[in-house]
């Protein structure tokens, strides 16, 4: 709502310049502002939040951990380890890697579904083999490795904590089975590799014999021929004992046991945490709306908004000590004016003396006359502000007029219990049918006179902007 003086020009009080330091308590000031105002919300999220958190604690199913260490070969030349023989050439990557890349694969996690028969497990049931091994290796089983070490961890995390060391263990022994299988074939199509070219050699050193080449001739090619020989020989042997082996290096250093506690959900961290984030979400939420939002609600939201200091606050007439006075359906009554014995004392009526009061020191090098009090949207209590404003400046023993410039629904005539004669009101006067002096009625408070209205013209904003309404005001002026 604006009061506006005779030149139509909203009634503005400067504002001192702000420096850095109240910069900074204003900005605190709006924002403990929007936290108060949207505390609600805030609650509301925070409480949630930690609804759900709590839920999550007491209801989830609880999952524990089991983990079991083993230790792997270091070198990168063990004939025991198939994994680095493959193409029967030197390993170029990280010996310890490749141990971890076999722990996680579906062959070891294959194995050890089928050993544990995972499937018949309640925390299983329903899910495939194909399901089952991408759960497990996603999510179920963890193999990591020290770092600048050759041990291997080996955690399961599982509802049931038996379960879990079970898995952990079993874990480990089928990795440390797919190394020995995979050292065995290696080994084996090593053996079979050199064992063809020990034949092939063999013959080869035959029919030199036929030849009756001397093999023995270092200056012959028999005798490098014999050499290869007796190398491939050397690593047939060696081959066959590989093929053979039993142990691929791997060692159990520490088997799982059975977890003491659950591993989560940890219900003092989930509450914290809901509670953490309720307050996050609340305040982020506040900021969010209180940002979107370009509704007027407190002086502080009018001054920011307008740049204008506000002259006075006017409270809800309809409620005094808590209590209500009036229905919200009664409208323009006698008794809403500040004259009534019920507003006595009250802050209503005092709010229009501090209005009154400020109103006149506004502007101190001019002198108020006309008076105009407005708002954008109906129904938002400007006839009732005007008319208790005029009254509130009848008080002070000033000759004051109120007009009834509501041109669409004009009710100054009911608020005060008037009268009013046929063919009265702003329109007439515009129109120059009529003399003011022969409308304007004395209402029966001292100092206040009325100018009703019961016309209803077509063109209200063209009457009221008019020239002749410049030169109404301004004829009025002179006598009130």
């Amino acid at each position: 709502m604006t009061t506006n003086t005779q030149n139509s020009k909203p009634t503005q009080v400067p504002i001192p310049n702000q420096g850095p330091g109240d910069t900074e308590e204003i900005n605190f000031k709006d924002i403990f502002r929007t936290l108060l105002h949207h505390k609600g919300l805030i609650l509301q999220l925070t409480l949630a939040c930690l609804l759900a958190a709590g839920l999550y604690a007491f209801l989830w199913p609880k999952t524990y951990e089991a983990s079991c260490t083993v230790q792997v070969p270091e070198s990168s030349e063990s004939t025991q380890n198939a994994l680095r023989q493959m193409a029967f050439l030197p390993s170029m990557g990280d010996a310890v890697e490749t141990y971890v890349q076999v722990a996680q694969s579906k062959t070891v996690a294959e194995n050890t579904l089928q050993a544990l028969h995972l499937t018949d497990q309640p925390e299983f049931k329903g899910l495939s083999e194909e399901k089952l091994i991408t759960q497990l290796l996603k999510g179920n089983v963890i193999v990591s490795n020290a770092k600048n070490s050759n041990i291997l961890t080996i955690q399961t995390h599982t509802h049931d904590p038996q379960l879990a060391a079970d898995l952990a263990n079993s874990w480990a022994q089928n990795f440390i089975k797919v190394n020995l299988d995979l050292s065995r074939e290696s080994a084996l199509a090593r053996y079979q590799f050199i064992d063809n070219q020990l034949k092939g050699m063999k013959e080869k050193l035959e029919e030199d014999r036929g030849r009756k080449q001397n093999y023995l001739d270092p200056s012959n090619e028999a005798e490098s021929d014999q050499l290869i020989y007796k190398m491939l020989l050397q690593q047939d042997q060696e081959a066959q004992i590989a093929a053979k082996a039993r142990d691929p290096g791997i060692v159990v250093l520490d088997k799982a046991r059975l977890a003491e506690g659950h591993l989560k959900p940890r219900k003092g961290q989930s509450l914290i945490l809901g509670l953490l984030l309720g307050l996050f979400i609340g305040i982020q939420a506040a900021f969010l709306l209180e940002k979107i939002q370009d509704s007027v609600k407190t002086e502080e939201d009018l001054k920011t908004a307008s740049g204008l200091a506000a002259l006075a606050l006017i409270p809800n007439f309809r409620q005094k000590d808590g209590k209500l006075l009036f229905s919200a359906t009664e409208r323009f009554s006698p008794k809403h004016l500040i004259d009534n014995p019920e507003f006595k004392f009250s802050p209503y009526r005092e709010s229009f003396n501090v209005f009154r009061t400020n109103l006149t020191f506004s502007q101190v090098d001019k002198k108020l006359q006309a008076i105009s009090v407005f708002s954008p949207n109906p129904e938002e209590g400007k006839t009732l502000v005007n008319s208790d404003l005029a009254l509130s400046l009848s008080h002070t023993g000033k000759k004051v007029l109120l007009i009834d410039a509501d041109l669409r629904k004009s009710s100054i005539s009911t608020l005060f219990g008037i009268s009013v004669k046929p063919q009265t009101g702003l329109p007439m006067l515009l129109a120059g049918k009529g003399k003011a002096a022969d409308m304007v009625v004395k209402s029966e408070f001292e100092n206040l006179w009325l100018l009703p209205n019961n016309i209803i013209p077509p063109n209200p904003s063209e009457l009221l902007g008019s020239e002749a309404m410049k030169n109404l005001i301004q004829e009025l002026k002179k006598q009130y």
